[in-house]
C-alpha cells in the first residue's frame, strides 16, 4: 500500500508540475498540457486492455516491480532529456516530446495500477475487503491532497526537473527495494500454492 500511495502521489504532482514543466521546461504554451495528458490517458487505457486480455500471463508482482522501475526512469528521462535536446540543438523535437514521453508514462503506470488493484481485491478476505479498502482510500486521499500543497512550492524552491528526477528517484528507490525484498508484491505477501510453497 504505501508504493501505491507513494506512486498515486508522484502522479498527481506531475499533474499539478505539468503546466509549468510546459512553459518553462519544453518552451511551449501552458494549454498544450494536453500533449502529455491525453497520450498518458490513452496509454493507461491500452494498459488495462492488454492486461485485460494477457494479463494472466504475467507474475502481478513482477508487473508491479516493474511498473514502478520503468515508471521512475521515464520520469529521470522527462527532466533530463529537454537538457540533452538543447545541447544538441534539436529544441525542434520538443513538440513530440511530451506525447511519446506521456504514452510510455501512461502505460507504466497502468502497468502498476491495475495489477495492484486487482492483487488487493483478489487477495482479501470478504469480511475484511470494506475495512482494509476504506482505510486504502483515506491514505490515497492524504497522497492526492499532498502533492497540491507541496509540489508547486517544491518546484519553486529547486526548479520543476529538479522535483521530477527527484519523484523518478523515488519510484525507482521503492521497484528496487521491492525487487530485493524477494521480488513479492509490494501490497501483499505471495499467494501460497497447492503444495504450501510461495509464489512469486
Amino acid at each position: 500500500m504505501i508504493q501505491l500511495s507513494l506512486t498515486i502521489a508522484v502522479i498527481f504532482s506531475v499533474f499539478v508540475l505539468a503546466p509549468g514543466y510546459m512553459s518553462t521546461v519544453l518552451r511551449l504554451q501552458v494549454t498544450d498540457v494536453y500533449l502529455f495528458l491525453a497520450p498518458a490517458v490513452i496509454g493507461m487505457l491500452g494498459a488495462a486492455f492488454y492486461l485485460g486480455q494477457y494479463g494472466r500471463h504475467y507474475r502481478r508482482s513482477r508487473l508491479l516491480i516493474g511498473g514502478l522501475l520503468s515508471a521512475g526512469i521515464t520520469l529521470m528521462l522527462i527532466a533530463i532529456v529537454p537538457y540533452l535536446l538543447e545541447q544538441l540543438s534539436a529544441t525542434w523535437l520538443m513538440v513530440g516530446f511530451p506525447v511519446v514521453f506521456g504514452f510510455i508514462g501512461g502505460v507504466e503506470f497502468g502497468v502498476l495500477f491495475i495489477p495492484a488493484f486487482t492483487v488487493l481485491q483478489e487477495k482479501t478476505e470478504a469480511e475484511l475487503r470494506g475495512r482494509i479498502f476504506g482505510a486504502m482510500f483515506t491514505v490515497v486521499n492524504a497522497a492526492i491532497a499532498l502533492p497540491i500543497l507541496v509540489a508547486g512550492g517544491l518546484a519553486d524552491l529547486f526548479g520543476v526537473t529538479r522535483v521530477i528526477f527527484g519523484m523518478g528517484l523515488l519510484l525507482v528507490a521503492s521497484g528496487a527495494i521491492s525487487a530485493l525484498a524477494g521480488r513479492r508484491s509490494p501490497l501483499v505477501p505471495p499467494s501460497l500454492s497447492a503444495n504450501g510453497k510461495a509464489r512469486v
